[in-house]
């Protein structure tokens, strides 16, 4: 433990927009899913701009298009992070 107190600590930015981008749609990806750019533009815009939010987002999404058979499209995600900001 004490080692760790003198190790230096590093400070992690939050993800500015190209790197977001690409961690969306890598998130996609890794679920097999394939989506527009408009609904990668969606969720940066829409959703919390940070690594979690964007998880959270693309995990919201998978999850309410198996329950409605609803294909990801920017109308869907609109909606889905709409009513995720308003139940927080």
């Amino acid at each position: 433990l004490s080692r760790l107190r003198h190790a230096p600590a590093v400070h992690i930015e939050e993800p500015d927009d190209e790197l977001l981008r690409m961690v969306v749609v890598k998130l996609f990806v890794d679920r097999q899913l394939v989506v527009d750019a408009g609904v990668v533009d969606t969720i940066l815009t829409h959703a919390e701009r940070t690594f979690a939010g964007a998880r959270q987002a693309v995990e919201s999404l998978d999850r309410h298009s198996l329950a409605t058979q609803r294909r990801i499209t920017r109308a869907l995600a609109r909606e889905v992070l709409r009513e995720e900001g308003s139940s927080e």
